[in-house]
């Protein structure tokens, strides 16, 4: 409930709050590691939860929070300055975060619903049982650990700071949002300290580092990631942005995404570097970990072998550690494979049901963990289920928009379903985010290209990413050959297919209803599968 004005929010429901408990609640939230160093929303948070105890919770508008809470001119517009709804987003997803891990059995939870600013105050003897709370914590990070030090700030002007403290807090946020990994939130500035002793202290795997420097409206950011054990530089990069008042929000996070894709993703620096966590796991935490970033590898070149492999290692992580999200939610994309690429389907069970199941798992098991909703999207989508499908998606997003993987596949997902121009914006994102893009990006946009009948683009798009799309590489350029009469390569290539499968053009219109293809698109498709000879039931 929220207060009414002139009044104090004593009680919830038909339950009083003992005296002081919200502003015990409110500073337990603000000391956790989870807000301590977040100055921006630790402010927002103390704000709304003190005006409401005060009776002012009618005063908590978008202009108020703006003069107020971010500093803005009398002349501030929130309907054109979206300062104040994007930290209001931030800060729910902060509190989630906080209550999934510090604050799990804390006696009082403070939450801000969407559509208001202001909070509402809830004792944990009255919460509902939600279907996705899981009877114990779920599994920890599996992986290796980050910390993220202050970013140096290296611009002329001394009031510039600012730029720095937020762009290390937006990179730490960014990073966190993948599961795999342990993220330690910033620490207190301080130049005297030796930068590597951070790392040393705190007993973890690498540090990002990074510096800020603005001259004029042009502003540089330079990140890198070091290996704590050897010093080793692994990844650095450089941003130069020209930055205003009204962008500047929108480029701390655009480059905190692009650094955290690069270094978390599953594809990304660590993934693909650190071998100390791919050889010989010691622990199932390691073994949990190293099966996950196997099967995110197997996404990027299927086959049946590695398929069988792959499906039956997660199955043992998941019997030995039942709690872990992770593995749960690659468990499910994977049993999608039986579907969608034919790869070694068990007769007596439905595979899109099969995967439905454990991406619930995985979604009980860790509801802020934003594979396991990027798992349930899918599932729904190859049950047919679509509007279930978006509402899972755009969950997927709102927990982690940094993930490469989860922005293309809801694009291609999206586009699929007859959003073409907001899923391939999401595709493009995915694309220019990631530092090593999956092939099959390429694939579905080489199905784009030919929607609009750009053929010889589409031929070079499928030519850069056919080897990760299953069975359906071949078909892909196949169809595309067949619409630009290259009868010679679209022979050999129909011969190809035909060799692995006889019997392939009986079940191409059933397997595009699987993938919900729109009706007048399949029509193109078989249009083009019969000007390159094959026969289309």
């Amino acid at each position: 409930m929220t207060a009414a004005k002139g009044s104090r929010p004593r009680s919830v429901g038909s339950v009083a709050l003992p005296e002081g408990a919200v502003a015990e609640q409110l500073s337990r939230i603000v000391k956790s590691r989870h807000f301590a160093e977040s100055h921006r929303l630790k402010r927002f948070l103390i704000y709304v939860v003190e005006r409401s105890l005060s009776g002012e919770g009618d005063r908590l508008k978008g202009y108020t929070i703006g003069l107020e809470v971010f500093d803005k001119p009398p002349e501030f517009d929130p309907q054109l300055d979206t300062i104040v709804r994007v930290q209001a987003g931030k800060l729910r997803q902060r509190l989630d975060l906080y209550y999934a891990d510090e604050g799990r059995e804390d006696p009082l939870r403070i939450e801000i619903p969407r559509g208001s600013y202001a909070p509402i105050f809830q004792l944990a003897l009255e919460r509902e049982p939600l279907g996705t709370t899981p009877e114990r914590p779920p599994l920890g990070p599996a992986g290796p650990s980050v910390a993220v030090h202050p970013f140096d700030d290296h611009s002329a002007e001394s009031d510039r700071s600012y730029l720095a403290d937020g762009l290390t807090e937006e990179v730490a946020n960014a990073l966190a949002r993948f599961r795999e990994i342990a993220v330690l939130a910033p620490g207190a500035r301080s130049g005297a300290e030796p930068r590597q002793r951070v790392g040393e202290e705190a007993c973890v795997d690498y540090a990002l580092q990074g510096s800020v420097r603005r001259v004029g409206s042009r502003v540089r950011v330079s990140a890198r990631l070091v290996d704590c054990e050897s010093g080793t530089t692994l990844l650095s990069e450089s941003f130069d942005r020209e930055v205003s008042p009204e962008t500047l929000f929108e480029i701390q996070d655009e480059i905190a995404s692009h650094v955290a894709a690069e270094v978390a993703e599953p594809h990304g620096v660590i993934a693909r570097i650190d071998s100390r966590w791919r050889r010989a796991p010691a622990s199932i935490e390691q073994e949990s970990y190293d099966a996950v970033l196997e099967a995110f590898a197997y996404l990027r070149a299927p086959s049946p072998a590695r398929h069988l492999a792959v499906r039956t290692r997660l199955e043992a992580v998941v019997a030995a550690a039942p709690r872990y999200a992770g593995a749960w939610a690659m468990l499910a994309i994977v049993v999608l494979d039986e579907l969608r690429g034919r790869y070694n389907r068990r007769p007596e069970r439905s595979p899109a049901d099969a995967a439905y199941e454990a991406a619930r798992m995985a979604v009980d098991c860790d509801p802020l963990n934003a594979n396991a909703h990027y798992a349930l999207f899918l599932a729904h989508f190859f049950r047919g289920e679509i509007a279930a499908f978006g509402e899972a998606a755009e969950r997927a997003l709102s927990l982690n928009a940094a993930s490469p993987d989860i922005l293309a596949d809801y694009g291609a997902c999206l586009a699929i379903v007859g959003e073409w121009d907001r899923g391939l914006a999401l595709v493009e994102r995915a694309r220019s985010l990631s530092i090593n893009p999956s092939p099959w990006y390429f694939a579905f946009l080489a199905v784009a290209a030919y929607r609009r009948r750009a053929y010889d683009e589409a031929l070079s798009e499928i030519r850069r990413g056919a080897g990760s799309v299953w069975h359906w590489g071949p078909l892909i350029e196949l169809m595309i050959l067949g619409q630009l009469d290259r009868g010679e390569e679209a022979a050999m290539l129909l011969a190809e297919v035909q060799d692995g499968d006889p019997d392939i053009g009986a079940a191409l219109r059933r397997e595009c209803a699987l993938w919900n293809f729109e009706a007048s698109l399949v029509d193109h498709f078989v249009e083009g599968w019969r000007k390159a000879g094959l026969d289309v039931s």
